[in-house]
């Protein structure tokens, strides 16, 4: 071979293999791009859980200035040091959350509003059904919202207090004016029996007298006594009739129920008395005093 030719051969040996190895390069960098391709892929689809539900809750105001709110959902925890969330509170003063990662199921979900010092004012619980893999909407209506809290026991709700400007935690500070809002406590008898109806506060001595306006947030204990040969059967109408005492965030109209005593029957009465409380009960069945006390 002459040296032309061995110079020639040469030439052609170095450029087949600098051609070998680009190639080898081009495939190695193309799987690298595919694997980190597919990892890529399979944590964008990771992050897309069925767990990952959106839920939005809503309630009716409570109409107090600066006031906030949060949100208990049972068998989860929060991010406030209590196990709830926090909640927005709205320009028309509903409130409402989203929360994510909701476990799939039946939930309670209670809804809890403060006045600026974080005094309860007004309290909702509902419970709901969550689907995984879509939204869910929870919503609470006004009759579900318990306004009755009376920090210092003085027959005035906090609501009502915080709103006519008096100290809900002074018992000696008490409203001398209260909201302008008013509802209407209408109370009905029914059953083959008779009986009288009255209320505290004062206002209905039904009797003749069934029908009282109070200030929204009053907490109205009714009390239902039967007549001689009667027995007083139970409370039904609106559902915050059914322990006899209702706060009048709405007009209402609870119905006392009396009954003839079967012939042969008597009637007990039970009085509780002293500077403690307690509660007397029955067998058989019937008293429960408490509320039940005939």
């Amino acid at each position: 071979m002459n040296r032309a030719s061995y110079i020639l051969h040469r030439a052609s040996y170095i450029l087949h293999r600098a051609s070998c190895s680009y190639i080898l390069h081009l495939a190695s960098c193309i799987l690298i791009i595919a694997f980190l391709s597919a990892c890529s892929q399979k944590e964008s689809s990771s992050a897309i859980s069925p767990d990952d539900i959106q839920v939005t809750f809503k309630a009716l105001e409570a109409p107090v200035s600066g006031m906030w709110a949060t949100l208990k959902i049972s068998g989860m925890s929060g991010t406030n040091s209590d196990g709830s969330y926090p909640m927005t509170v709205n320009g028309d003063g509903s409130v409402t959350a989203t929360i994510t990662s909701v476990p799939e199921g039946n939930h309670t979900f209670t809804i809890t509003y403060y006045d600026p010092s974080g005094l309860t004012i007004a309290q909702a619980t509902t419970s709901g059904n969550v689907t995984a893999g879509s939204n869910t909407t929870i919503s609470v209506s006004s009759s579900q919202l318990n306004t009755s809290f009376d920090e210092d026991a003085d027959g005035y709700t906090n609501l009502v207090e915080i709103n006519a400007g008096s100290n809900p935690k002074d018992p000696a500070s008490t409203p001398t004016t209260t909201t302008d809002t008013t509802f209407t406590l209408t109370t009905t008898k029914a059953g083959t029996g008779t009986g009288t109806v009255t209320s505290s506060p004062t206002g209905i001595n039904c009797g003749t007298d069934c029908t009282e306006a109070y200030a929204s947030g009053t907490s109205v204990t009714l009390t239902a006594t039967p007549a001689t040969g009667s027995t007083f059967s139970g409370w039904s109408g609106d559902a915050d009739c059914a322990d006899s005492a209702v706060t009048m965030s709405a007009n209402k109209t609870c119905t006392a129920t009396f009954n003839l005593q079967s012939p042969g029957q008597f009637t007990l009465n039970i009085a509780k008395a002293g500077t403690g409380t307690g509660t007397v009960t029955s067998s058989p069945a019937g008293i429960d005093c408490g509320l039940d006390c005939t």
